[in-house]
């Protein structure tokens, strides 16, 4: 006996016909949801083909940064083409005026023996400038995390100023972490959390982050808490400020708290990172364990000297 029949109620994708023992069941292909249709496919910018046979991310990353060098593509809205003015937010085409390069250079050259946390699109252009001991790359982890394992740090060595390089898109997906901050009952006042803010999620493509018009980092800063919030869209600005936000000599009260920076930053085209030898640089050479053990025993060494 069919199955339609003997439970009464018909199998997605057929039609009963008739009533009584000689009933038959005709099969169907189920219907299209109506207002839906194929997905148009997007079409490819140079060098955006299928990864090629034993190619890792790094390789096929670098195989289209050299087919298409420009960190604007055409099929990112509102963005600015070569040999433009400005570069654009995609969501509101807002005009962007710093560069990750030349924020971090900045950063580097007020930096003394801080801890730096780097991640994603900032690992690379951090170690480029420093390979200071107490640089440290949250790569080969889960992504988003290098804001509360700077956290931790900063908590357990509260006499040591700890700085993370941070992107929009990694705090967003621990946005949490900022509650966690500013919710402890003495919040650090040696952590200070950078947020480089380019409206983009870089290593994996430049997809556009989730916001808004009214999307505003410091807004969100100050909400949860934090009495120390900047925001910088030029480099003289922030290479003016940034030695008084540091107070390299550990005179910032410690009632103030954390500091929290936002650094409005153009799209850019890095490769995602990686500790499997595709970057010759010494924090990314070794294990995310060996790397965390080094960044030990260095504040370890840091203390008894």
């Amino acid at each position: 006996m069919p199955h339609a029949q003997a439970s009464g109620f018909p199998s997605p994708g057929t039609v009963a016909r008739g009533t009584g023992p000689r009933a038959t069941v005709k099969t169907e292909p189920p219907a299209q949801p109506v207002g839906r249709g194929p997905v148009p496919r997007q079409a490819p910018i140079a060098g955006d083909r299928p990864p090629r046979y034993g190619e890792n991310r790094t390789a096929r990353a670098a195989r289209r940064a050299r087919a298409c060098p420009s960190p604007c593509h055409d099929r990112r809205p509102n963005a600015s083409r070569p040999g433009g003015l400005s570069y654009r937010r995609p969501q509101t085409g807002e005009p962007l005026m710093l560069k990750k390069e030349e924020c971090l250079e900045i950063i580097a050259k007020h930096r003394t023996d801080e801890v730096v946390v780097t991640t994603m699109g900032m690992s690379v252009p951090w170690a480029k400038l420093s390979t200071h001991p107490l640089d440290y790359a949250s790569v080969g982890s889960a992504m988003g995390h290098a804001a509360d394992f700077a956290l931790g740090i900063a908590l357990a060595r509260p006499e040591k100023e700890v700085i993370v390089l941070n992107g929009d898109g990694s705090m967003l997906m621990c946005l949490g972490t900022l509650a966690t901050i500013t919710g402890l009952s003495m919040p650090p006042s040696n952590y200070m959390l950078f947020v480089c803010d380019n409206g983009t999620y870089e290593v994996t493509g430049n997809q556009p982050v989730p916001g808004n018009r009214g999307f505003s980092w410091p807004t969100i800063a100050t909400g949860v808490g934090f009495q120390q919030v900047y925001e910088f869209s030029e480099a003289d600005a922030l290479d003016t400020a940034l030695p008084k936000i540091l107070n390299l000599k550990g005179k910032r009260a410690k009632e103030a708290g954390p500091v929290f920076v936002n650094l409005k930053i153009a799209q850019a085209a890095e490769p995602p990172p990686d500790r499997w030898g595709g970057f010759p640089y010494p924090y990314l050479q070794e294990s995310l364990a060996e790397s965390t053990h080094q960044l030990r025993r260095a504040l370890e060494c840091d203390e008894v000297c």
